[in-house]
């Protein structure tokens, strides 16, 4: 407990406390202290900060590449017309009444958003802090990478947070 409150007011304190010389409001260089605090007060080794970054960079280079080839394939599905395909579709199913319209268009916005757009982004920000967990659980990375898809997929379907709890 004393590694995270510790990191977390060097994190705070860097940030916010502009009159610090040199590095004061610096948000890279209070993301570089609490990271440094977390390890000091962890107690790992000073050959141990060079291995956890380099780890922490391959996994953050991973999410990225995700998230990159997720906006590429979200950009293709756009432009070969999924989603007005979709919207035809959705409005035979549901009718062209006005209420067949309001559900095929929220049936629509709901796949697109989810598949297309706020999943990639869900992600991106939750897998970068789950990977790490779920690689100790001795999990493959394809086992890792369904866990992360399947909930950004579906928590996106749900209010803001459920990624996480989805997750």
């Amino acid at each position: 407990m004393i590694v995270v409150i510790g990191s977390l007011a060097v994190l705070f304190a860097i940030a916010l406390i502009k009159k610090i010389p040199y590095i004061g409001g610096n948000i890279p260089a209070a993301l570089l202290g609490g990271g440094l605090a977390a390890a000091l007060l962890s107690g790992m080794a000073p050959l141990e900060y060079l291995t956890a970054t380099v780890e922490g960079v391959d996994k953050l280079a991973w999410v990225i590449a995700l998230s990159v080839f997720g906006s590429i394939y979200a950009e293709t599905q756009v432009r070969i017309g999924a989603m007005d395909t979709t919207m035809r579709f959705l409005q035979l199913v549901f009718g062209k009444s006005p209420r067949g319209l309001i559900a095929a268009t929220f049936v629509t916005l709901t796949l697109a958003g989810s598949l297309l757009g706020d999943a990639i982004a869900a992600a991106t920000v939750i897998g970068f802090l789950v990977i790490h967990s779920l690689a100790q659980m001795k999990l493959s990375p394809v086992q890792i990478g369904m866990i992360i898809l399947l909930g950004a997929s579906l928590g996106s379907l749900m209010p803001p947070i459920s990624q996480a709890v989805y997750l």
